[in-house]
């Protein structure tokens, strides 16, 4: 049962919305990336984490699960340009962000 009371603002990017609580810590990098994305979660151990990389368009290109600690992305396969992430726990957005990759 979730009942924390939690303030966010509402960030549309796209055709795409994320909430943004500004709670949990996300540090993906390097950005730009070439090949391996590694994003680290400290302080925090997700219940059922994932991040999804999409392009301009809204189109969910990838998903992961994410756990505490380091996770590795490979966007290796990806096409140079811009994309955007957004994480989520349980179904909760908790952070988004943008990616260059080169």
């Amino acid at each position: 049962m979730k009942t924390a009371a939690i303030p966010c603002r509402t960030v549309t990017i796209g055709t795409s919305g994320a909430e943004d609580t500004g709670q949990k810590p996300y540090y993906p990098f390097p950005n730009p990336v070439a090949d391996i994305l590694l994003v680290t979660l400290g302080e925090y151990i997700p219940q059922n984490g994932k991040i999804h990389i999409h392009d301009a368009t809204g189109r969910v290109i990838m998903s992961q699960r994410l756990y505490y600690g380091h996770n590795h992305l490979n966007m290796t396969d990806l096409s140079p340009g811009l994309y955007f992430w957004f994480a989520e726990d349980d179904g909760v957005k908790m952070k988004r962000g943008k990616v260059v990759k080169m």
